[in-house]
C-alpha cells in the first residue's frame, strides 16, 4: 500500500510529502496534480507566454471599471497607509 504521507509529481517524478502539494478539493486525495514547485513552474511558463494578451485585458478592464479601480485603490491605501503610519 502506498504511503499517505508522500505522493509523487508526474512531472518531476519525486516522491515528495504531501505539504508539497497544493489542495484541490475535486481531486480523490483532496490534493493537486503537481508539486507546488512544478505548479509555479508551468504557471510561471503559462504567463510569460500569455503576458502581453493578459495587460492588454487588464488595461481595457481598468478603463471600463475606472469607478471600481478607484475603490479599489482606495481600500489598499486605507488598509496599508494606515498600518505605515501605527508601526512608523
Amino acid at each position: 500500500m502506498a504511503d499517505p504521507t508522500q505522493k509523487t509529481c508526474p512531472r518531476c517524478k519525486a516522491s515528495k510529502p504531501v505539504s508539497e502539494f497544493g489542495k484541490l478539493k475535486t481531486r480523490a486525495d483532496g490534493l493537486s496534480h503537481y508539486c507546488k514547485a512544478c505548479s509555479r513552474a508551468i504557471f510561471k511558463a503559462w504567463y510569460l507566454r500569455h503576458r502581453e494578451e493578459r495587460l492588454k485585458k487588464i488595461a481595457e478592464w481598468k478603463a471600463a471599471n475606472p469607478e471600481k479601480v478607484r475603490e479599489q485603490q482606495k481600500k489598499y491605501h486605507q488598509k496599508y497607509y494606515q498600518r505605515a503610519k501605527e508601526t512608523a
